[in-house]
């Protein structure tokens, strides 16, 4: 017995490029169906129906190239493998796709803008093989205990990279944060001292800033409902924004309780938030 089974995993490439090909056509003409019919009695100049029928239409149509797919898939492994050796390829060949999509949304999500290209890139590629390998395992392309501890491998490697590339990111995100703040130079400060809780009920959440117009956004958490905003540009100026049922007064309140200090004492107030 050999350790790669290369006529099973041409045979199940195959299946599953046609079964790409044809929920590509399937879904493309759902969707197509579905906007017509949707757009069949609206006005041509009705943006909003416009929009909901594309997306009902991509909705349609995703969902019915997914069930094309699976369905492709088990009859082409159906009418190519013996009875018996039929379940695993199918259910390897099948899940695979939705695997790597599932695991690069992994990888993705907990990574910010500045997280390092490089690293992310080399963790989703370790990524891939580990799932690849892990499926080929599983549908009985890759028969050996290496494979199983191949897969655990680059799994495990992907794992730390993605860390790495999160606290890497992370610094840079804090660094540029507060370098827009030196840049800022006098920033708004609730009573002069704080801007963790400017009232009981009030939580931070966070401070965030932008990288396009250096401007800086506190956030906080309303207990009774709803959030507030403290939003401030490059030159000083700032807003305050409320959305509770008390708002306006609240941020008059808050407008007159907030009084200029040096970027120093701004960071010094924020500490690890900024």
């Amino acid at each position: 017995m050999t350790s790669v089974d290369r006529r099973l995993a041409l045979r199940l490439l195959a299946i599953a490029a046609l079964a790409v090909a044809i929920a590509s056509a399937v879904g493309f003409v759902a969707g197509s169906i579905v906007y017509v019919v949707s757009m069949a009695g609206a006005s041509e100049n009705d943006g909003w129906a416009e929009l909901g029928a594309a997306i009902f239409g991509v909705v349609i149509g995703g969902g019915m190239a997914v069930i094309a797919y699976v369905v492709t898939v088990v009859v082409g492994v159906r009418r190519t493998q013996p009875a018996g050796e039929r379940a695993r390829p199918a259910v390897a060949t099948a899940a695979l796709p939705f695997a790597v999509w599932g695991a690069g949304g992994a990888i993705s999500a907990p990574l910010g803008y500045h997280a390092p290209e490089p690293v992310v890139a080399a963790a989703a590629m370790l990524t891939f093989v580990a799932v690849v390998v892990a499926f080929g395992a599983l549908g009985g392309v890759f028969r050996g205990r290496r494979f199983v501890v191949l897969a655990a491998i680059t799994g495990s490697a992907a794992v730390v990279l993605v860390g790495v590339a999160g606290v890497v990111g992370d610094r840079r995100e804090r660094d540029e944060r507060r370098d827009v703040i030196a840049d800022i130079g006098t920033l708004p400060l609730v009573d002069g001292t704080t801007i963790d809780r400017p009232y009981p009920d009030w939580i931070l959440r966070r401070v965030d800033h932008s990288s396009y117009d250096r401007s800086l956004d506190i956030t906080w958490d309303v207990n009774e409902g709803g959030d507030a905003h403290l939003r401030i540009d490059r030159d000083g100026s700032y807003e305050v924004i409320v959305h509770t049922t008390e708002g306006l007064e609240r941020e008059e309140e808050l407008r007159s309780r907030m009084r200029q200090v040096s970027a120093k004492r701004f960071l010094e107030a924020c500490g690890r938030r900024c």
